[in-house]
């Protein structure tokens, strides 16, 4: 009997228990009158779709955020500096080999950052594999004697073109992956901390980039009959790999921030105007020649780019913003816009002058409408506040600039409501004055 408990009917359960029953009875009383009166039970409640959107709309931005970088890169890599010039438009080859290369490469070099947890060093140096692969394996402008064209280049020796190594190298290394990243980051700043890629994408960017570095190389043997040696081809795949080692050892690590004063965007943008109108000058040098040894202008140019990275490096550490590496890149890639507008004016066409121009035009348009995104957005880096009275303070927005909030008062806080007692009767029971009381109390 015990057993089949449970399988009773209500009226058992009725009888024995008064209370339980009677609901039971009503519940199905009910039941049957909204049965037969044609109504059902409410539909369950829609389920809860806001993951899914989401989900979704991170893989749309995802997919920009890889488009837009796909497309920057070989812009402020190729076409800003007037190495790809509008009447070179003509040239499919060249033009699908450089979106492949640039596009492709800079976006695997971006997903390995982003997957292997690698911090800015090691981008710098994944950058440098990237420059190797281009200028020493593909266009081999690095050891051809005649350089990029017919054009003798400056600081040969041993067979190979060391001042233009050194500068063509620092050239992708920041305005072909450094500065296309970054933007694209402050552009989705959502999506700066995950990887884009799938599992299934990854193989087609490598292949992407391969085709690319396979039409650099047949554009290289077609412009010219130089041939690299054996010994020239292992020195660069044995540097590529020393760098791609090296660069797996620089992961993410917390790191204190150092106290420290802050420069205006201002001052930012002029540092990367500065720096990237002295790079060009050396490139210009390297063309020109000198009289003296190219040995001392590879030491000038190692130098200027050990002090624009200690520099770089020291405002990160003290809280680098969004809007202070906008600027700095926006000076940088002025300064490329400059450098192309000098080159393409000493010919005498005047598409790509006028070209030039209206790409300078854009690069200025696209900043402004990227400084007011990230003004309208919320702050990208670190708010501190520094009090200059009793009871105000200074906020520091991270554009630098200096807001006047009113703060509570930071005096003695009285205790809470519960433990209010005359200071004589508190100094009495605890055997000292109360803290928050006056000192002549």
């Amino acid at each position: 009997m015990n057993r089949h408990r449970h399988h009773e009917p209500e009226a058992s359960l009725a009888r024995q228990e008064p209370h339980r029953g009677s609901f039971i009875a009503m519940a199905s009383q009910q039941m049957n009158e909204k049965v037969s009166l044609g109504m059902t039970t409410p539909p369950d409640p829609p389920a809860d779709t806001g993951r899914a959107q989401l989900s979704t709309s991170g893989r749309r931005h995802q997919v920009a955020a890889v488009l837009t970088l796909f497309l920057l890169s070989p812009l402020l890599g190729e076409v800003v500096g007037a190495a790809l010039r509008l009447s070179n438009f003509v040239e499919p080859l060249r033009v699908v080999s450089i979106l492949c290369f640039y596009g492709a490469g800079v976006v695997l070099i971006r997903e390995i950052a982003q997957r292997v947890r690698l911090n800015g060093w090691g981008i710098v140096l994944l950058g440098l594999a990237y420059a190797l692969i281009e200028e020493g394996l593909a266009l081999q402008t690095i050891f051809n004697p005649n350089g990029v064209g017919e054009d003798t280049v400056y600081g040969r020796a041993a067979g190979v073109n060391w001042f233009w190594a050194v500068l063509v190298c620092g050239y992708h290394v920041v305005w072909s992956v450094l500065v296309p990243i970054g933007v694209v980051h402050i552009l989705f700043p959502r999506q700066s901390r995950s990887p884009w890629l799938s599992r299934r994408m990854l193989p087609v960017f490598g292949g992407v980039f391969a085709v690319g570095t396979a039409l650099f190389t047949l554009v290289s043997l077609l412009r010219s009959d130089f041939r690299p040696s054996v010994t020239q081809i292992g020195a660069v795949l044995a540097i590529v790999g020393l760098l791609i080692w090296a660069a797996s050892r620089c992961r993410v690590r917390d790191t204190p921030r150092v106290p420290g004063r802050l420069p205006g965007t201002t001052r930012a943008g002029w540092t990367g105007l500065g720096f990237g109108l002295v790079w060009f000058a050396f490139h210009l040098m390297a063309f020109i020649g000198s009289g003296t040894s190219f040995v001392w202008w590879v030491l000038a140019a190692v130098l200027v780019a050990v002090a624009a990275a200690a520099i770089v490096a020291r405002w990160m550490r003290r809280g680098w913003t969004a809007q202070h590496q906008l600027a700095a890149s926006f000076g940088a890639v002025l300064a490329a816009g400059l450098f192309g507008l000098l080159l393409v004016s000493l010919t005498n066409r005047l598409v790509d002058v006028v070209f030039e121009v209206i790409v300078i035009g854009g690069i200025v348009a696209g900043y402004v409408w990227t400084r007011r995104r990230v003004g309208r957005a919320l702050p990208a880096g670190p708010v501190t506040l520094r009090r200059v009275r009793p009871h105000s303070w200074t906020h520091l927005s991270p554009a630098g600039r200096a807001h006047r909030r009113p703060a509570p008062r930071l005096g003695r806080q009285r205790p809470p409501q519960r433990a209010r007692r005359h200071p004589r009767v508190a100094g009495r029971l605890t055997g000292r004055p109360p803290a928050w009381s006056s000192p002549g109390a």
